[in-house]
């Protein structure tokens, strides 16, 4: 019990410390330096973004963790399919910087490692406090479709703001002349990049190995510890 209770312990450190990285990276990227140019304009265009977006949502997750392990309320919100949509986003993100976006910032100093922190931090974070805290087991198929809600309200909304506002985030988004008829395959492909991904997830949760080791950090999580 002892072990369980220090285990407990340092996962609510884990969660504090990832709570703080997200916050003043958030608070630094829209209030004090964005990426780009200053203005209040930009700062909420920031907002419409996969990547803030994600980077928001996981460091809400980790925000309420907190909390409610700090309460002893383990089954309040986020359950393990809100931090298991949260781990999809953000590998999504991690993976769409790194294979189209790396080379495009230019970027130095605090500006660079918050970058890095919205991209590639804090996907790294939440899916180690995946593993760590949520049972085997605990995710099914049918969280695919779940999952795939907010990609889809997403996609609508890049299409409206190409359409009525004439903005395009994302090239390879972009439904123009240029990409007419290509975009289909583009569709396609982005769909099934999430669906893997999202079966990686639930499969690596099913194979889990030591369930009660989990289940013992979260009773302890429940006595607010």
């Amino acid at each position: 019990m002892n072990k369980l209770l220090q285990k407990s312990k340092h996962l609510l450190a884990f969660r504090i410390a990832a709570a703080c990285i997200g916050i003043f990276g958030l608070v630094y990227r829209l209030a004090f330096q964005p990426l780009y140019v200053e203005g209040a304009y930009n700062r909420l265009f920031q907002l419409g973004f996969f990547s803030v977006q994600s980077y928001f949502y996981i460091t809400l997750v980790f925000v309420l963790m907190v909390i409610n392990q700090l309460r002893g309320k383990r089954h309040a919100w986020p359950t393990p399919p809100f931090r298991g949509a949260a781990l999809l986003y953000g590998l999504i993100t991690s993976f769409l910087f790194g294979a189209f976006f790396v080379q495009t910032f230019k970027v130095h100093g605090l500006n660079l490692i918050v970058l890095y922190s919205n991209h590639v931090l804090m996907p790294l974070l939440i899916m180690i406090d995946n593993i760590v805290s949520i049972p085997p087991k605990t995710y099914k198929f049918d969280l695919l479709i779940f999952w795939m809600i907010y990609p889809l309200y997403y996609l609508i909304f890049t299409i409206y703001e190409s359409f009525v506002l004439g903005v395009n985030r994302y090239y390879f988004l972009m439904l123009d002349e240029a990409n007419k008829g290509i975009y289909p395959y583009i569709l396609f492909l982005m769909g099934t990049m999430f669906l893997l991904c999202a079966v990686l997830i639930i499969f690596i949760n099913k194979i889990y190995k030591d369930p009660d080791k989990h289940k013992g950090l979260e009773d302890d999580e429940e006595s607010g510890v």
